[in-house]
């Protein structure tokens, strides 16, 4: 078995954790893809891909005064689902949650409070 060279980037399997009685299901916690300067880490792929997603996700939740505009990244069949995500949050953990309501994809992100995709203080700011 061969080795990726060093520096080839990072593999996110460690980095999320996914629920093997829901294959669609993804469980987040934000500051595991992130560098210590609270950038996106450097994923590679696919990888990169998916961080860069579930970070658009939290910036489409945390931005309270705006409808969602986000679409669903999956591919089911080969063809693009692009279905409006549903996004909301757990009133328990303020965690975000989300799912696609044709194909069925579906998480939880923690950890996204003071990232750089929190806009929060943002939609705070224009109502106060």
């Amino acid at each position: 078995m061969s080795r990726a060279p060093a520096g080839a980037g990072r593999n996110i399997r460690g980095a999320v954790g996914r629920r093997d009685d829901v294959s669609n299901y993804w469980s987040i916690h934000l500051p595991h893809l992130l560098q210590p300067n609270g950038t996106l880490a450097p994923f590679t792929g696919r990888g990169l891909r998916l961080a860069q997603y579930w970070a658009a996700i939290v910036a489409q939740a945390s931005n309270y005064d705006e409808p969602t505009t986000l679409r669903c990244r999956r591919r089911p069949g080969r063809k693009p689902c692009a279905r409006l995500l549903t996004i909301f949050f757990d009133v328990d953990s303020n965690d975000v949650l989300w799912f696609c309501p044709v194909c069925d994809d579906q998480g939880r992100i923690s950890g996204w409070e003071d990232t750089f995709w929190d806009n929060s203080e943002l939609t705070e700011s224009r109502s106060g």
